[in-house]
Parts: C-alpha cells; sequence; structure tokens
C-alpha cells in the first residue's frame, strides 16, 4: 500500500507529495488534479476554483531543499 506523505506526515493512500512542485508545473498539477490520474480520481467538479486555486499553490510550492 502507498502512503500519501508530505514532508514526512501523511495518511495511508497516494504517492509522496513531498517534492511535488519540482515534478509538475502548476498547470500540470491542475490538470491532474481536475481530470485524475493513474489511480487519482478527478475533482474538478467537486472543487470550487479557489480551493483549486489554493491546493495548486500549495502543492507547487512543495519543492526539494537543495543544497548550493
Amino acid at each position: 500500500m502507498k502512503i500519501l506523505v508530505i514532508d514526512g506526515y501523511g495518511g495511508h493512500r497516494g504517492p509522496d507529495l513531498t517534492g511535488v512542485g519540482d515534478r509538475f508545473s502548476s498547470d500540470q498539477t491542475l490538470i491532474r488534479i481536475m481530470n485524475g490520474g493513474t489511480n487519482m480520481p478527478a475533482f474538478g467538479s467537486t472543487l470550487s476554483s479557489q480551493e483549486l486555486d489554493y491546493l495548486v499553490t500549495f502543492l507547487a510550492s512543495r519543492k526539494s531543499q537543495h543544497a548550493d
């Protein structure tokens, strides 16, 4: 069973979203949330545009910490 994790916290289903902002652009994230994806339901008709905006902004901020 996969565990949904963000920075070490999470539940029991879904991918590790810790560095999701490195893997997907905001547009790609929005499309995935609205239309669903592999093993993920579509939430386009469930969330308001403001909720979608908040969620995409939050996920886009989840970037790996790179040491320079």
